[in-house]
């Protein structure tokens, strides 16, 4: 299915699965004549078997940016993995219900928070994956 936005002078390109889902989406910015022109962004979508995204990855001129899900047994929410052009950025790891571990990747540094019912209960500062502080 293809948009015409014309006020935004753009092109959405949108396919979807057989049951509806969005898979993917590419933007592109409006020849003069109406027709397609330069590549703005492009996102796709992955779906397991019961329907949930596992995987979204968006492009653009600037980046791609990767985000997984993986679900488990620990909580209805996801694990989750962010990449900007394939490098580790953030992770998130359910250990429970409301109880999570966000840990944000630096060039030789990460951060390493656990949340329990939306507080902060842990902070570990890691600098070449030894520990250097820890925040209680």
């Amino acid at each position: 299915m293809t948009k015409k936005l014309l006020e935004q002078k753009q092109t959405v390109k949108v396919l979807y699965t057989a049951t509806g889902l969005e898979t993917e989406r590419t933007v592109s910015s409006m020849a003069e004549d109406g027709s397609e022109g330069e590549f703005i962004e492009k996102t796709v979508w992955q779906y397991d078997s019961e329907n949930r995204v596992i995987c979204k990855i968006h492009e653009s001129d600037d980046a791609v940016q990767r985000t997984e899900y993986t679900y488990t047994e620990k909580a209805d929410e996801p694990d989750m993995k962010y990449f900007e052009d394939d490098v580790l950025v953030e992770a998130i790891e359910r250990l429970s219900g409301e109880v999570y571990t966000d840990r944000l990747y630096f060039e030789n540094m990460e951060i390493q928070t656990t949340w329990e019912n939306g507080v902060k209960t842990d902070e570990k500062y890691y600098l070449d994956g030894k520990e250097i502080k820890r925040n209680q």
